[in-house]
């Protein structure tokens, strides 16, 4: 009979201090977990889901933490207490063999056979998904070891698309996992042990931390019984970490590989049941539209061709005022500041990852890192100027986007002779996309610089005088780079000449007259 326990085994990729890459057990990871960089697998999907079923084990082994004093005591250790890790999993130990015959690790046993699908699934590899992971065919699935195994089943449950699926009757229709669509955030420390505890939250249910529930129901996936396909409500925050959507079986050959997986349809929260209150990694924001039975809140996402940092806010904005409410986890990290218990001039790089679908069709995964200065989260001025710092980028952005009145609006239409091409004519330009791609790098500048400008009128700004020159060099260059190749025609020329015109009262409106204080930036050519 095939074995292979992930306590001991190992399955989890762990970054040493010096670059070496480890594959451990959870003991093992976990004991070491100081002295350990990371834990960093393939894709971002499995990195978060490994780190979330860490996080399930902590919470619940410790029964905690439950205060400030409580995470303060583990923080001031520099390492886990191994003793009572130790002792749950080995209460729990038959629960994580992957291949129990009775409880099978993130697993349900008992599943028909005949339901096998190619373990190429496992990787969202179908018929509707393009490659994103890699580039094996779903006809000639790969021979997957039980540590690819383990880590792709974790992932699975969080992340597999909705739609169509297996049931106990054929096809049914199953939601999609809970980390799909959201970008998720994980703060990341000096060592594996500070990642760990800089997002293990209070657990407190009957305080309403993380949210109000009744914990002696709250059971990670391996202490419950067997997952059917019906509905259930969340009972609690670690149900939620482990949370089974499907019933998977891995159905390994002679040769301990695996190349065959059911999966069917497993549990399914109610219609209604949003994640606003509940999930801990997500900003959210308040939808105006939304109807009385509709959800308030809508976890942010990522989308193609928009940069993370330009919705920056809701990972420090909280509260109905202001539209976002930013991760419960960022949450509690500005209350241990508050305490100090950590340094509140502290900067935190915070990874923010995610996985895109439409449907059941991926459509690609991102993995983007904030560095997150702590004093925004406790200090509502300092959020008031970040926002209005990106509510000028936006400005000078709507000039460069091609809507009406802007400046390469102006330069569609007369290169079109007319307003209602303009903006197919602009479009493969590209000037927008230049002028935002531009602005990585100066915004993690402001970011991080910000909260040493003066708050007086008559105090230096050097954070947000060098803000507004990125903003008027990336536009100038954006808009010089996208029409160097149009052709020389007295067309084209006496276009660009008008649309640079209005491009410079554009940053006027936006920006107002160079102040003494800024580097003016060089005039950049193109066709004008």
């Amino acid at each position: 009979m095939t074995e292979f326990n992930v306590i001991e085994e190992p399955w989890l990729p762990c970054v040493q201090m010096d670059g070496r890459t480890e594959e451990l057990g959870i003991r093992a990871a976990l004991a070491r977990a100081h002295e350990l960089s990371e834990l960093a697998a393939d894709t971002p999907p499995i990195t978060l889901a490994l780190h979330r079923l860490l996080l399930a084990l902590l919470h619940r082994a410790l029964d905690g933490p439950g205060s400030v004093d409580g995470w303060a005591a583990l923080w001031e250790a520099g390492r886990f207490d191994m003793a009572p890790l130790n002792t749950y999993l080995e209460r729990w130990r038959e629960r994580f063999d992957l291949f129990d015959p009775r409880y099978p690790f993130y697993q349900t046993a008992g599943l028909p056979p005949e339901r096998a699908a190619p373990s190429s699934r496992l990787r969202w590899q179908g018929d509707n998904n393009a490659t994103l992971f890699d580039h094996t065919l779903a006809e000639r699935p790969p021979a997957l070891a039980p540590a690819e195994a383990a880590r792709l089943v974790v992932a699975y449950q969080a992340f597999d698309t909705g739609g169509r699926i297996a049931g106990d009757s054929g096809g049914d229709s199953a939601l999609a996992g809970p980390l799909l669509q959201p970008a998720l955030t994980l703060v990341r420390g000096r060592s594996l042990f500070h990642t760990l505890l800089l997002n293990l939250t209070r657990y407190a249910p009957e305080d309403a931390q993380p949210w109000e529930y009744d914990r002696a129901a709250d059971l990670p996936a391996w202490e419950r019984g067997p997952v059917r396909p019906e509905q259930r409500p969340l009972v609690g925050y670690v149900d939620l970490l482990t949370w089974q959507g499907r019933r998977v079986l891995l159905l390994p050959d002679e040769d301990g590989a695996v190349r065959r997986a059911v999966l069917m349809k497993g549990w399914a929260l109610p219609a209604g049941a949003g994640r606003h209150g509940h999930e801990t990694m997500t900003a959210f924001a308040r939808r105006r539209d939304a109807k009385p039975n509709e959800e308030a809140y809508m976890p942010l996402r990522f989308e193609e061709g928009r940069a993370l940092w330009r919705d920056s806010l809701a990972f420090f904005q909280a509260g109905a005022q202001s539209g976002y409410d930013r991760p419960r986890s960022l949450s509690w990290l500005a209350r241990l500041a508050e305490e100090e218990v950590i340094g509140g001039g502290d900067r935190l790089p915070v990874d923010v990852l995610g996985l895109r679908a439409d449907q059941a069709k991926l459509l690609f995964w991102r993995h983007e890192r904030l560095t997150v200065p702590l004093p925004y989260l406790n200090d509502a001025a300092l959020r008031e100027t970040l926002a209005e710092a990106l509510s000028t980028a936006e400005q000078v952005g709507y000039a460069l986007s091609g809507r009406p009145a802007g400046a390469v609006f102006v330069l569609g239409k007369e290169l079109a002779g007319g307003d209602k091409t303009a903006a197919a004519t602009v479009a493969s330009l590209g000037i927008g996309g230049r002028y935002w791609a531009a602005l990585d790098g100066p915004f993690a500048a402001l970011l991080a610089d910000l909260p040493g400008d003066g708050r007086d009128e008559d105090e230096p700004r050097p954070a947000r005088d060098r803000w507004r020159t990125a903003l008027r060099q990336a536009a100038r260059d954006a808009f010089a780079e996208g029409t160097s190749g149009l052709e020389r025609s007295p067309r084209s020329m006496r276009a660009v000449a008008l649309a640079a015109r209005q491009l410079e009262w554009d940053l006027w409106r936006a920006l107002g007259p160079a102040r003494a204080t800024e580097t003016e930036p060089a005039r950049t050519g193109g066709m004008v």
